[in-house]
């Protein structure tokens, strides 16, 4: 999720995130929250409990994960994602396309081990590893699931935003100076106008990366607006890079720019950008990066309510792992 390698870039420039490996105990300053993106913190919980449960189960173990993790309901906000904008069209579409793929190699999978059983075969733990990865990739989080856990949450007492669009968005605009927001997004250190000075990077078993903004930009030695401007013309989920100019690459040439300039406005430097001679050399589109800095500058988007087409598909997912459920009641049934 997020700018490709912009986490490991931050470390390779010499920012050691300390670790946390347990929840602080100690309460954040008044009107301060932990403001929580669900699915980019919790994406492994979510796939395993909404893969292998019913609705209400998943939703119970999804909060019971919350609780564990020590979150606190006065000082946890919760974020659930609505749809996709239509900036992330590319990426959706793209995304759905791998999915409908891995779909078809579960159904194969899936068909192939009820063959060798019907046949008197014997099933290998290959073949169950070989389908459970194919329905890990197929994994889409419905909306339909997603307003039931918000809903749920909300029963329990949990304060839950439920999204227009994309979780980190509404986390960008509604963060305070002391809040503390958690995702696993690494958008979230290119947002602009945004208030969002530390973040934790979940690592499982509760523990956590945490990355202070102001620490992040003097190791890379670059200012809030040429952070936002590295995140913005490398390869993100609403703009596509210029072809072989990378997050290194692209670092290079924004820190020659402001060695000359000081740049308050991510536009301006994105001209710039475009017209330094490692760029214009590969004649971009001058609209290239429009998406997204409408996103990340003026966390603006256009909303998009259309599940895309894998969701509808979210049902023939649930039947290949109904039918991998039948099939070990099967092979249980003959043990004995």
């Amino acid at each position: 999720m997020g700018i490709p390698y912009l986490w490991p870039f931050v470390r390779d420039k010499g920012y050691e995130a300390p670790l946390l490996s347990r929840f602080p105990q100690d309460p954040l300053p008044s009107n301060a929250f932990y403001r929580v993106d669900i699915l980019a913190s919790f994406f492994s919980v979510i796939r395993r409990a909404y893969s292998n449960h019913d609705s209400s189960t998943a939703n119970t173990i999804v909060a019971q994960h919350l609780t564990s993790c020590g979150f606190l309901q006065a000082s946890a906000v919760l974020y659930v994602d609505g749809p996709s904008p239509e900036e992330k069209r590319r990426t959706r579409d793209f995304r759905d396309m791998k999915r409908a793929d891995a779909l078809a190699k579960a159904e194969a999978s899936i068909n192939d081990m009820e063959n060798i059983f019907r046949s008197g075969g014997r099933l290998r733990k290959p073949h169950f590893r070989k389908l459970a990865k194919h329905l890990n990739a197929s994994f889409v989080w419905s909306m339909d699931s997603r307003r039931a856990l918000a809903q749920f949450l909300q029963g329990l007492g949990w304060s839950v935003v439920e999204c227009v669009s994309e979780a980190d968005i509404a986390i960008a605009s509604d963060c305070g100076a002391h809040d503390v927001v958690i995702t696993g997004d690494s958008d979230s250190l290119v947002y602009f106008y945004s208030s969002i000075e530390t973040i934790w990077r979940p690592l499982g078993r509760g523990r956590y990366l945490v990355y202070d903004m102001p620490t992040v930009l003097r190791h890379l030695e670059i200012s809030r607006t040429a952070l936002t401007v590295l995140g913005v013309v490398c390869r993100n989920d609403y703009s596509s890079n210029i072809s072989r100019l990378g997050v290194s690459t692209n670092f290079k040439i924004i820190l020659s720019l402001e060695k000359d300039v000081t740049f308050t406005d991510p536009s301006t430097m994105i001209g710039a950008y475009l017209t330094h001679k490692d760029v214009a050399c590969k004649y971009p589109k001058q609209d290239q990066f429009d998406a997204a800095l409408k996103i990340f500058v003026r966390q603006e988007f256009t909303t998009n309510p259309a599940p895309s087409p894998q969701e509808l598909n979210y049902n023939a997912a649930q039947g290949i792992t109904q039918r991998l459920k039948d099939l070990r009641l099967k092979l249980e049934s003959n043990k004995k």
